[in-house]
């Protein structure tokens, strides 16, 4: 790598005189802070300013920040939640039924069940379907 090249990841590029490492650490807490402000990862790193790619590979090398990252996801649903709370509590049905089968799985969710038995299971051999006439 050029010298030249050197000196940029060192100081930033710019001509500043920060050290690189505080620069990332910068950008990562801007990176969390747009995340607290909207769960959305590609929306973040482009207030951040980081690739895409590289905060999910500091999330998988760094668990600290992991955590952060998880913290900034969970205020910000916090924050939505709260917003759905206050719209179903104004009578929007929709909403009170979201939030209900959220919160209430047991006594409001749909659910379906299916069962396998495993002793029952084996190959099934249909017939060729036939060609018929209407």
């Amino acid at each position: 790598m050029a010298q030249s090249k050197q000196l940029a990841l060192r100081t930033g590029g710019n001509g500043s005189h920060k050290p690189h490492g505080s620069r990332a650490r910068a950008r990562q807490r801007a990176f969390l802070k747009a995340l607290r402000r909207n769960p959305n990862i590609t929306a973040a790193c482009a207030i951040a300013r980081i690739p895409r790619r590289s905060v999910y590979d500091l999330r998988a090398a760094d668990e600290t920040f992991a955590a952060k990252w998880d913290e900034a996801l969970d205020a910000s649903v916090d924050e939505v939640e709260a917003k759905a709370f206050k719209i179903a509590k104004e009578g929007d049905n929709q909403m009170i039924q979201f939030v209900l089968k959220a919160h209430r799985p047991s006594i409001y969710r749909e659910t379906s069940r299916m069962e396998i038995d495993a002793r029952a299971c084996g190959v099934l051999l249909l017939p060729q379907k036939e060609d018929k006439e209407p």
